[in-house]
């Protein structure tokens, strides 16, 4: 049973833990938002995994970033000691976990912070001062801000995902599009064709017919991922009759979300580019397979999410739970469907 638990965050230590992925961490950024606006003097600190530290390092609503290396030095029970003592060594007042993951939550008791708050595995729950549960038929993005409704705090305004890019980051973007003769005035839409799992991957051939089809009314096509999406993205091009600009493997994190910014709009699988994108305000088509666009869609700005022939329009509106299948192949998706919905969040 739900209930509310009055936190006084204002002043106070404050560590929140989240290890998830690229796009996960995109989307607890409001929640960063609302918890600084109700606690202006606290002193936040924010664990995430060691890779994804370009999302979150220049957030303006957090004064720390801690980091622990999920795959590589910290991937063992001794590297999970080693970081919890540290955190324990910053004697946290308030703690609170917004995944239910074993090692996140291990580490939330390895900081032994006075307060522990938010969820955790079911066996663990005992262990916490306040559980917080989540509503599965909200979006993301609101589940973690329920958490903070679960707290007492309910002016829940915000400016949806953020992401703070670096000058730096930005000097890289532009140098990349100058050498890849972008010029003032072209319009440019961005396609990210890969995915962490394969079978959210909508098919290369049609990604290639899409990004003809815009490329031949005058639209540069910038084709992005990380270098574990080249297969698809050589798959996606030799399909093309047109020849589009590689970003593939070229930017850190930080300087791809910086790069997005020259896109008119994104075009993409289910994915943390997808997040990323919805960060820089991007009009978004999004091609989604088992995910449920009202709970997974970019939150906080113009989409139009496709899955199978069904069509989420989330144009100047906010995300309602709507049922959806559990999985339709990527496959399913009209070419035409993605074409029409490209077009109409151009024309806005």
């Amino acid at each position: 049973m739900r209930g509310v638990v009055m936190i006084n965050f204002d002043n106070k230590k404050i560590l929140v833990t989240y290890l998830l992925h690229f796009g996960d961490v995109v989307t607890i950024t409001p929640f960063l938002e609302i918890l600084r606006r109700h606690a202006p003097n606290a002193d936040i600190t924010l664990l995430v995994d060691k890779k994804l530290q370009d999302v979150v390092i220049y957030n303006p609503y957090i004064d720390h970033v801690e980091t622990i290396d999920k795959k590589g030095k910290d991937n063992s029970a001794l590297g999970i000691w080693r970081v919890g003592k540290h955190l324990r060594k910053q004697k946290f007042d308030i703690t609170i976990n917004l995944h239910e993951n074993e090692r996140t939550f291990v580490l939330c008791l390895l900081a032994y912070a006075q307060t522990l708050i938010g969820t955790a595995p079911k066996v663990m729950r005992m262990f916490l001062d306040v559980y917080t549960p989540f509503d599965i038929f909200m979006h993301a993005s609101d589940r973690y801000i329920d958490i903070l409704n679960q707290l007492g705090i309910n002016d829940t305004y915000n400016h949806g995902l953020q992401v703070i890019t670096s000058e730096e980051w930005k000097r890289v973007a532009t140098l990349f599009y100058e050498e890849n003769n972008v010029i003032s005035g072209d319009q440019v839409i961005g396609f990210h064709v890969g995915s962490a799992n394969l079978k959210k991957c909508w098919n290369p051939a049609n990604f290639a017919k899409v990004a003809d089809y815009f490329a031949n009314k005058g639209y540069k096509i910038v084709i992005y991922g990380s270098n574990s999406d080249r297969k698809l993205v050589d798959e996606t091009v030799s399909h093309m009759e047109t020849i589009p600009i590689i970003a593939t493997g070229k930017f850190t994190i930080g300087e791809f979300i910086a790069a997005l910014n020259r896109c008119s709009l994104f075009i993409s699988n289910d994915s943390g580019p997808m997040h990323a994108a919805a960060s820089q305000k991007l009009p978004i088509v999004g091609l989604f397979s088992s995910g449920n666009p009202t709970k997974s869609g970019p939150y906080g700005t113009n989409s139009i999410c496709l899955k199978g022939k069904e069509v989420f329009e989330f144009i100047n509106k906010s995300f309602e739970f709507i049922d959806s299948p559990e999985f339709v192949s990527p496959d399913e998706i009209p070419v035409e469907n993605v074409i029409q919905a490209a077009e109409k969040l151009l024309k806005l």
